[in-house]
C-alpha cells in the first residue's frame, strides 16, 4: 500500500510539473515585414531564454506563471511582450536610431564607437553603381581617402613590389 501511494505521489508531481509548463512559439520580424534571426527571447526574471532561427521563428518552453517575454536585437528597440493566456506571438520590432549611431558592425562582430580604435569609413553604394567595372578592387582604388588596393601579378598573392621582384626574378 505504501509503495502505491509513494508511486501516485510521484506521478502526481511529474504530472503538476508538466502541466506548469506551456510552450510559446512565434515570429519576430521588423517593420518592413523581414524575418529576424537571432533574436534573442527571454522570460522576465529568469535566465531562460532562446534565439530566432533563420526564419525568425522561435520556440520557448516557459512556466505557467511566466508574464513577459523580453526581445531584443542590435540596433532595434528591447520589446518586452505579457503572454498572458497566449501561446503564439507575431512581434514586430523597430529601429532604435540612437542605437545604430553607437554600435558599429565590424568584420566579424559588433563594437561600441566609443571602444573602436582605428579608421572606419562609410561609403555611398549608389555611387558605386555608376562605375563602369565590374571589378570590386577597381571600384575601392580612389574612392575612399587612405585605401591602398595593390595589384600584383605574382600567382602567390604577394603584393610588395620587392616580393614581386623576387618571384620573377633571379
Amino acid at each position: 500500500m505504501r509503495k502505491l501511494l509513494l508511486i501516485s505521489i510521484m506521478l502526481i508531481g511529474f504530472l503538476g510539473n508538466s502541466l506548469a509548463q506551456k510552450t510559446v512559439t512565434g515570429t519576430v520580424t521588423d517593420e518592413d515585414k523581414n524575418l529576424l534571426p537571432g533574436v534573442t527571447v527571454l522570460v522576465q526574471g529568469t535566465s531562460g531564454g532562446t534565439l530566432t532561427n533563420a526564419d525568425g521563428g522561435f520556440s520557448l518552453s516557459v512556466s505557467a506563471d511566466a508574464k513577459t517575454l523580453v526581445f531584443s536585437f542590435i540596433g532595434m528597440k528591447t520589446q518586452d511582450v505579457a503572454i498572458g493566456d497566449q501561446t503564439t506571438f507575431n512581434v514586430v520590432m523597430t529601429v532604435d536610431v540612437g542605437m545604430l549611431e553607437e554600435v558599429i558592425v565590424i568584420g566579424y562582430g559588433t563594437v561600441k564607437k566609443k571602444d573602436l580604435t582605428g579608421a572606419v569609413t562609410r561609403l555611398n553604394a549608389e555611387k558605386l553603381q555608376t562605375e563602369s567595372t565590374s571589378n570590386m578592387t577597381d571600384m575601392l582604388r580612389g574612392s575612399i581617402p587612405g585605401l591602398q588596393v595593390n595589384l600584383t601579378t605574382s600567382p602567390k598573392g604577394l603584393s610588395s613590389p620587392r616580393d614581386v621582384i623576387k618571384s620573377f626574378g633571379p
